[in-house]
């Protein structure tokens, strides 16, 4: 049985994911961003990102994830298919180094998640992050946690 791994993201990646994102991923973006347009996200995200990478096992996509900059702070973020975790395992080892390795270059990791994704509230936890306050992005119905890693 092969492993998921990762590699560069290039924008095919992308238009195959989007229709088959994990549902409240798709829910995350939508509540974060006001919009619906789950491929422009995603190619906005890749787009600003300075890295991004898919994970891949079997030639099949099961998600993306990167850090873009703002204002000399990093902001990981990660959006995936059903089932990524069932690979959890694979991405704890890839996800320490990754995060070793932005905090050499950003001094503050932080973004926000959105309070009903409980998979990636506790994926967050278990990487190290601290949830710092509740805040209201754009819909009021849709709360979301501030997370931070120094």
């Amino acid at each position: 049985m092969s492993q998921a791994t990762y590699r560069e993201t290039v924008l095919s990646d992308l238009a195959d994911l989007a229709p088959r994102l994990r549902e409240m991923d798709k829910l995350e973006v939508t509540a974060s961003t006001g919009s619906a347009d789950i491929l422009g996200i995603l190619e906005e995200g890749f787009e600003v990102s300075a890295e991004c990478y898919t994970i891949i096992k079997d030639g099949e996509i099961l998600g993306v994830f990167g850090v873009r900059e703002y204002q000399g702070n990093g902001i990981p973020w990660m959006l995936a298919a059903e089932g990524v975790e069932k690979f959890a395992k694979t991405f704890i080892k890839c996800n320490r180094l990754m995060l070793r390795d932005w905090l050499k270059t950003y001094p503050i990791l932080h973004n926000f998640v959105d309070c009903r994704n409980e998979v990636a509230i506790k994926w967050l936890q278990f990487l190290g992050f601290v949830f710092i306050r509740k805040v209201i992005l754009n819909d009021p119905e849709a709360p979301f946690y501030e997370f931070v890693r120094i």
